[in-house]
């Protein structure tokens, strides 16, 4: 990937993804750490990304504090859950989570 070919921007992490451009993406990081589970209970935030210029917009890049690039691939073919739906299905995890501690 050629890095004068990348233009940088800001996406939102939400509930339902990483949202750029009306598009949503995933990735390891964001599962790994629960961000989506956290923009659910807590609040949205923004991450700096870059992306490339070249292709359709599929994939986009987290850009890491130490510069890091962190690939995520767009969720596509899914309807997005409903916010009542996505708020039953973060409170049933929880407490299976808590089930699961005792």
């Amino acid at each position: 990937m050629k890095k004068d070919l990348l233009r940088s921007g800001c996406a939102r992490v939400t509930a339902s993804g990483i949202v750029f451009k009306g598009a949503r993406f995933t990735c390891s990081k964001a599962i790994r750490e629960q961000w989506f589970e956290r923009a659910a209970f807590e609040k949205e935030w923004r991450v700096r990304i870059v992306y490339s210029l070249n292709k359709e917009l599929s994939a986009i890049f987290i850009v890491a504090s130490n510069g890091d690039l962190e690939k995520c691939n767009q969720i596509v073919g899914t309807k997005r859950p409903s916010d009542v739906k996505l708020q039953l299905y973060f409170q049933s995890m929880q407490k299976l989570k808590a089930l699961r501690n005792m």
